[in-house]
């Protein structure tokens, strides 16, 4: 079975700024979970230790929402989002296909008008 990387939620997020943010990741059919996912923002690798309120997380052998326990989650959370957060992040694992999800960071005033 091939490892696929598959997003959870939608590929592009709207958050208003100030507001905290996860972008998860699962890797299916991988014989062995990863031995690491990195997450990129565009073309730049995120350091979560240069990045203050921003961590990853990774879950290996959770179950997921269909209930397949070699799954292996990659999370990406940022506690206090702002407008140059705005962009592409990719889920890179090691041993399955990249994905990206586009993240949107709206000023909170902006919403009330929409």
């Amino acid at each position: 079975m091939v490892p696929r990387t598959e997003l959870i939620g939608d590929s592009d997020r709207y958050v208003k700024a100030g507001s905290a943010v996860i972008l998860r990741c699962v890797v299916r059919g991988a014989l062995e979970p990863p031995s690491y996912i990195i997450w990129y923002h565009g073309t730049q690798q995120i350091f979560t230790e240069s990045r203050r309120g921003w961590k990853t997380q990774l879950d290996r052998g959770a179950p997921d929402l269909d209930g397949d326990i070699h799954s292996t989650i990659g999370s990406l959370i940022i506690e206090s989002t702002r407008k140059k957060d705005s962009g592409n992040y990719s889920c890179s694992p090691s041993n399955s296909p990249p994905i990206t999800v586009s993240l949107h960071v709206i000023n909170a005033k902006l919403s009330c008008e929409l």
